[in-house]
């Protein structure tokens, strides 16, 4: 699965390109219906910004981070997907976790839109109060490619599990198998094994 680094410069809350390099940079595209890994980097300035190292690490031991799409309207809360449980690595510089873009609730906000409108929000946590670092307006993307969805090439028809069980032979039968007469259409003959032995009975009728 695909893993996306976001350095965030806390001082000023915006995304920049990396460690050493304090240009701004873009947010990676949410999709409908992927589950990417997020890997969010929490940078402070240093004195010498504009010098080489602009950023040292703020750190990520005792904190906790919540990181929500959703809507940023007055005292409402309507999350699209949420995360609020992140791994620190071992050196206690980044976090990173799952976000999910599966959810009913972003098929819903896309309706039946290629992209719709909402807020990226990313916090901290010290000792139960919060701290906002980034919040970003966004566009979610549609998926193409959908879970469920059933490709069939021009000119052919779709065909469904059910109705090739139905429908076909399989290596393991359990039950009769009927063959008709080629010379007498609407007569068959019963096949079944019964207790180790093939037996077979003639059928008349049409069989459905």
């Amino acid at each position: 699965m695909a893993q996306f680094d976001i350095f965030i410069d806390t001082t000023v809350q915006e995304v920049v390109r990396g460690f050493t390099d304090s240009s701004v940079a873009s947010l990676p595209r949410f999709v409908q219906g992927d589950t990417p890994t997020l890997k969010i980097w929490p940078l402070v300035r240093t004195a010498a910004f504009n010098g080489p190292t602009p950023y040292s690490y703020l750190g990520t031991n005792g904190l906790t981070f919540e990181v929500a799409i959703g809507t940023r309207l007055g005292n409402s809360t309507l999350y699209y997907t949420q995360q609020f449980v992140w791994t620190p690595d071992v050196l206690n510089q980044s976090v990173s976790a799952q976000l999910p873009l599966n959810t009913v609730a972003i098929d819903t906000l896309l309706g039946a839109n290629s992209s719709a409108s909402a807020w990226f929000e990313v916090k901290y946590l010290v000792g139960g109060l919060p701290t906002t670092i980034l919040d970003k307006q966004i566009d979610v993307q549609a998926a193409v490619i959908k879970a469920g969805a059933l490709i069939v090439p021009p000119g052919a028809t779709a065909l469904t599990a059910e109705d090739a069980n139905a429908a076909f032979l399989k290596r393991k039968i359990s039950g009769t198998i009927y063959l008709e007469d080629i010379n007498n259409p609407g007569s068959y003959i019963a096949l079944y094994n019964e207790n180790g032995a093939l037996k077979a009975s003639p059928v008349a009728g049409v069989l459905l």
